[in-house]
């Protein structure tokens, strides 16, 4: 028989019950557990950076930049597109983190730099934080965030990056996103 990543509830209320008789749990039962604690993760670093052309100060843009695996993901895919994939079963909480430097592409000074982590395309509230580029050339400001979220199969996050102040580009001249998972 495969063995099972379950849930916490679907592990105490089906497979290690309070009252069991001597005997009733299995081999499997046990196998189940190893496999429920598997360590599942993802991560990847920024390998060729490029601009993301800002095209309206204060929105969010997905961060480019061709994106490369870190290791061998358990139960995620990275994408080249600084995309990290959620590809397991069940439901998951994930705790996920980006740390980046970010570099404006002319002398522009005193502009604030933005990041933040989004979930299947959508913002994850409270990862917005900033930066402050304030030399008389390019200089690269440095944002990290992360946040708790629960997952389901196919869910994935992204970087997505921001000038607050003007329409001037922005590179992530590194990136590196990682994420991992803790048992609901």
């Amino acid at each position: 028989m495969a063995d099972t990543a379950r849930t916490i509830t679907d592990l105490t209320a089906n497979l290690f019950q309070d009252g069991q008789s001597a005997g009733a749990i299995s081999p499997q039962d046990i196998r189940d557990l190893i496999t429920s604690f598997k360590a599942e993760w993802g991560m990847l670093y920024v390998s060729s950076p490029a601009t993301s052309g800002v095209l309206v100060a204060g929105t969010h843009i997905l961060a480019t930049g061709t994106s490369s695996a870190i290791g061998t993901p358990v139960k995620y895919t990275a994408s080249a597109a600084n995309r990290l994939t959620y590809t397991g079963t069940p439901d998951r909480t994930a705790v996920v983190f980006c740390s980046t430097s970010l570099e404006l592409d002319s002398a522009a000074v005193d502009d604030q730099l933005s990041m933040a982590l989004y979930l299947n395309g959508s913002l994850i509230t409270g990862t917005t934080m900033h930066s402050y580029a304030n030399a008389t050339t390019a200089t690269a400001a440095n944002v990290t965030t992360f946040a708790i979220q629960d997952v389901s199969t196919n869910d994935y996050f992204e970087p997505f990056i921001s000038n607050l102040d003007a329409t001037s580009a922005v590179t992530p001249r590194t990136l590196v996103m990682g994420v991992f998972n803790l048992v609901k």
